[in-house]
């Protein structure tokens, strides 16, 4: 890996235009010196180390640009920011839940799931990942977001509790980011619960659960911030609904964005939103964004997991990984 980043550097300093405005400008007075010298001087042993003195001197001097930090490895990096998505399904993998239903588990590390969430960050050395249906648990545990930052490189983190678990006991559903770098701010705003509700055969009445999304400012850089929002909108389907008949509660994702776009930060929005016709709903999202990740992320054949960019910002690839969870994890990598 160090090996590949220092290939890296050294591309982008060859075809750098700091390195090519210096080689210009040294010629150019390394030619105005021989030119001068050569009409004073008639020794051609002496008038013939000029250029040669000159390339020496533009080495060295090419070498203390490039260690001004010109061009360094950390910008070279940051030109690259890898954003992923994850449904983790609280830590229980997907035939698990297929097999028992709405029954609760006790212990979530019997599954391994959480290992694995850990192991692809660190394998795919994600920069920023936005988690729903992580877990907080309410005895007082390491919740799922705590113990990724200590297990992984991203340190920086934001929870936000939504509603019951309905696959772990004693504990709540959460939505979470996760960052290599720092989170400077960051603001919970829950969706519209429209209060829908389902008969179960055991005669157990299932209701709606709450669900929103964490809107954070990322600090990139000195010279950069980008806004990071990652959300879990209302399942719909499971109350047999469709969610183009809810569009007023998706409406409140695009207001928020709306307003996000008068800051002038790279915006990335991520998460499961439940539909697969999120931009057909959201009007001004789509006139704005480009999803980037297509075809199918959930184990029932949808594709309701999404990856919005700004349409001016360059995607370079994205990938999908299956796992133990319902949900696929999307990664995509951006030059910003």
């Amino acid at each position: 890996k160090e090996r590949n980043k220092k290939v890296e550097l050294d591309k982008a300093w060859e075809t750098s235009w700091t390195r090519k405005m210096c080689i210009g400008i040294l010629t150019y007075i390394v030619v105005v010196l021989y030119s001068h010298l050569i009409n004073r001087i008639s020794n051609i042993w002496l008038s013939s180390l000029v250029p040669i003195i000159g390339f020496i001197l533009s080495t060295f001097s090419l070498k203390l640009v490039r260690n001004g930090g010109d061009i360094t490895l950390k910008e070279i990096e940051r030109r690259v920011l890898k954003i992923a998505t994850w449904n983790i399904s609280c830590g229980i993998p997907a035939e698990w839940s297929i097999s028992n239903g709405i029954k609760k588990e006790k212990d979530y590390k019997k599954f391994g799931l959480l290992d694995e969430v850990i192991k692809k960050i660190n394998d795919e050395d994600i920069d920023i990942i936005g988690i729903q249906e992580s877990v907080a648990f309410r005895n007082g545990e390491e919740s799922f977001a705590q113990i990724i930052a200590k297990n992984t490189s991203l340190k920086y983190y934001k929870e936000f509790e939504v509603s019951d678990c309905h696959l772990l006991e004693n504990s709540n559903i959460e939505e979470a980011i996760l960052s290599k770098y720092p989170i400077k701010n960051s603001k919970n705003i829950m969706f519209q619960n429209v209060n829908l509700s389902n008969v179960a055969k055991n005669g157990k009445t299932y209701r709606l659960f709450d669900d929103g999304f964490i809107m954070a400012d990322i600090e990139i850089s000195n010279h950069l911030e980008i806004k990071f929002i990652t959300g879990h909108a209302p399942a719909f389907q499971v109350f047999g609904k469709i969610p183009e008949d809810y569009d007023y509660v998706y409406k409140r994702l695009e207001e928020n964005i709306e307003k996000c776009m008068k800051e002038n930060n790279k915006i990335f929005i991520v998460g499961d939103y439940n539909t697969e016709k999120l931009l057909e709903l959201l009007p001004f999202i789509n006139s704005n964004f480009r999803n980037y990740i297509e075809g199918v992320t959930y184990l029932e054949g949808t594709a309701i997991d999404y990856i919005l960019a700004e349409k001016n910002i360059k995607c370079l690839s994205n990938k999908k990984i299956e796992n133990k969870s319902d949900h696929l994890l999307c990664i995509a990598n951006f030059e910003i």
